[in-house]
Order: structure tokens, then C-alpha cells, then sequence
């Protein structure tokens, strides 16, 4: 009978000092972005557009405007994340493009292809590029293609051998949670960018930190073969569907660049491709585009926040990188470094200003975040 007095006598104060315990901080979540979101309308290559950025949260989306041939006007949404804006129907639209409440729930804006990146790539790559609430330019070109090529080869350069970065072949995921990082002993910081992609209902999210090693990430999401390529040079990825005409095929690193941008190669042909062009520029499968997928580019602290135990790749790739060192040295935070050499430089906006880049036959239009403030 002690035991058990003795036993209650430390449960109580146990209690007591738990009670009297100064409480841990905890993290209070936004629950919205609206105070800091704006929505911009625009037109481009005849599409109507709809833009919602927020400089804070280190993000800007885009889609179609047109919907079930009706234009839709859209306004910032108090309601909680992942609800970004509503429009005059009542749906709430997410920062994937679906409307998850309303009448039209379960429906998806059109997409439009669309990448964060460099300035200086889309100036590059897109010689008079547009600029929203910019000046224009018309520059004096006369670019010519190779033989057997889709642009001229002499703006060709190795940067490595060929598939000599490996890509990685279907990674393994974790599903992130605090609570199995109480040090906060994780290989990502809270402004590290990384790659959402929704397909099917599954949601994952790829690191720059892994692909700045990588490059290309083959992976299977939502019953779909894609890859992810990222060009660490000039800051711009693209999720590509896998199918290319013949057979479906994983791509790789080829090592060459074109105006500093990465060109992929599929492995079924060794065709070579246009990252931001989505193109394939040489080999037996010339002049086949590829198809995209929708994604978003944020930081790291905003998508956990959006997702409380997001879908992400796990730092153990099967391969020795250290994936918390930028492996190139001061590259991002020199602004006018530039490793390889490019077709046209444009020096409207500073070369390394991120921006997002509208590209529609063969023509781009770019949007700044302080459009976005």
C-alpha cells in the first residue's frame, strides 16, 4: 500500500510541475496568404491569363483565365490553405489550379507553360522576350540553325560528360513531420526552394538541393512516368511526361548546354532537348515537343506550411552527396557570373533576378515579384 501512496505522491508532482513548466513556443501557422497575395489579369500570344503571386511567400502561379468558355474573376480568399482565391461562381481554387469547394469542385483551370528561372535565360533563349509593366526591346538577330539541328550548334557547349551527372531513378520519399526532427537536424532550411508537383491527388516535392546535384529526376507519380529537370545555371525546371512519340523513356544529363541551359537526352533515342524550349533540337526525334506538367516553385517553410507532413525526397539517394553544400560556389549570389556563354544578353533587368516566364510559340513574356508587393 506504500508503493502505491508513494507512487501518487509522485504523480502529483509531477503534474504540478508540469503544470508550472514554461510552455514551449509553438510555431502558429498562417492560415492564409491573402493580406500579402495579389492578383494580376493579363493577356499573352492570344491567352487570357490570371496571375496570383506573393513576394513574402516566394511565389507567383499562373493560369488560364477562360473556363468552361466562361472568363472568371478572381479575388484572394480568406478562407484556410490551401485555398488561395475564389471567383464570382463561388469556387475556391487552389495554387495546383483545382477547385477544391464550389460548384465546379473537382474541375481544373488550364494550365500554361510556365517556369521560374533567370532573367538572363529567358533573354537569352527569347531574344525581345516581354516584360509585364516593363520596356520593350527589339534586338537586331540573325540567328541561324545547323544542319540537322534546331538552332545553331556553334551555341552549343560541354559543360560535363555525357551522362556523366547522374539523374536519379525513382528516389525515395519521406513524409515530413517536425516531431521526427526535434533538432531541426533536416537537410532543408526554411527559404531552400523546392518543386511541388500534383498529379492524380499525390503531391511531392523535389528540392533544388537535390537537383542542383542531379539535374534530372525520373519518378512515377499519380500512375505517370515524369522527370523533373532542373538547369542549376539558369535557375529553371520543367516536368516533362515521359512519353515521347515512340516509347516511354526516362531522360538523363547530356552535359551540353545551349545558351547555359541544360540539354537533356531521352535514353530510348539519345535525342537531345531544349529544357526550357521543351523541344528536342537533335537526334532521330527532332522537332517533337514534349508534354508538361503543372508546378510550383516556393520555399521550403511555405509548402510544409501548406502541407503539414508534405511528401518530399529523402537526403538518402543511394549516392555520395552532400546535399547542404551549393555545389557551385558563389554562382547564385553573383549577380553577373556567368559560367558559359549565352546567345543574347539582355540587360533590361538584372541577369539573375528571378522571375517567372510565360513561353507560347516560340515567344516568352516574363513577370517580376515586385509586380507582386
Amino acid at each position: 500500500m506504500k508503493w502505491i501512496v508513494h507512487f501518487s505522491i509522485i504523480g502529483f508532482c509531477f503534474i504540478l510541475w508540469a503544470c508550472n513548466k514554461e510552455p514551449e513556443p509553438v510555431e502558429v501557422l498562417e492560415p492564409t496568404f491573402s493580406s500579402t497575395t495579389k492578383i494580376i489579369y493579363d493577356e499573352f500570344d492570344g491567352t487570357e491569363l490570371v496571375l496570383i503571386g506573393n513576394q513574402q511567400k516566394n511565389f507567383i502561379l499562373s493560369f488560364n483565365r477562360i473556363f468552361q468558355g466562361q472568363t472568371l474573376t478572381f479575388s484572394n480568399t480568406r478562407q484556410t490553405l490551401p485555398a488561395l482565391m475564389e471567383d464570382q461562381l463561388g469556387n475556391l481554387w487552389d495554387l495546383h489550379g483545382y477547385a477544391i469547394a464550389g460548384p465546379n469542385k473537382g474541375k481544373r483551370l488550364k494550365k500554361v507553360s510556365a517556369s521560374m528561372g533567370y532573367w538572363f535565360a529567358f533573354g537569352a533563349l527569347y531574344p525581345g522576350v516581354e516584360i509585364f509593366e516593363g520596356s520593350t526591346h527589339t534586338p537586331n538577330l540573325n540567328l541561324k540553325k545547323t544542319a540537322g539541328w534546331l538552332v545553331a550548334k556553334e551555341s552549343i557547349y560541354q559543360g560535363a560528360g555525357f551522362d556523366a551527372i547522374k539523374s536519379l531513378q525513382n528516389p525515395a520519399f519521406l513524409d515530413f513531420d517536425f516531431r521526427d526532427f526535434p533538432t531541426d537536424n533536416f537537410y532543408l532550411e526554411a527559404d531552400d526552394l523546392v518543386v511541388g508537383i500534383e498529379v492524380n491527388g499525390v503531391v511531392k516535392a523535389y528540392p533544388h538541393r537535390i537537383l542542383d546535384y542531379h539535374e534530372v529526376i525520373n519518378d512515377h507519380i499519380g500512375g505517370i512516368d515524369i522527370s523533373v529537370i532542373y538547369c542549376p545555371l539558369t535557375g529553371t525546371t520543367s516536368v516533362w511526361e515521359q512519353s515521347v512519340v515512340e516509347a516511354s523513356s526516362e531522360f538523363g544529363v547530356s552535359g551540353f548546354l545551349y545558351s547555359s541551359n541544360i540539354v537533356p537526352f531521352d535514353r530510348h533515342s539519345e535525342s537531345l532537348w531544349s529544357q526550357m524550349e521543351g523541344k528536342c533540337i537533335n537526334g532521330r526525334l527532332i522537332g517533337t515537343t514534349v508534354n508538361t506538367f503543372h508546378f510550383v516553385e516556393t520555399t521550403w517553410n511555405t509548402w510544409h506550411n501548406i502541407y503539414n507532413t508534405p511528401k518530399v525526397i529523402s537526403e538518402d539517394t543511394g549516392v555520395d552527396r552532400e546535399y547542404t553544400v551549393y555545389p557551385y560556389n558563389d554562382y547564385k549570389s553573383n549577380h553577373d557570373n556567368l559560367i558559359y556563354p549565352i546567345q543574347y544578353d539582355d540587360d533590361r533587368l538584372p541577369r539573375k533576378e528571378r522571375v517567372l516566364g510565360i513561353i507560347s510559340n516560340g515567344k516568352a513574356k516574363v513577370y517580376r515579384f515586385e509586380s507582386f508587393e
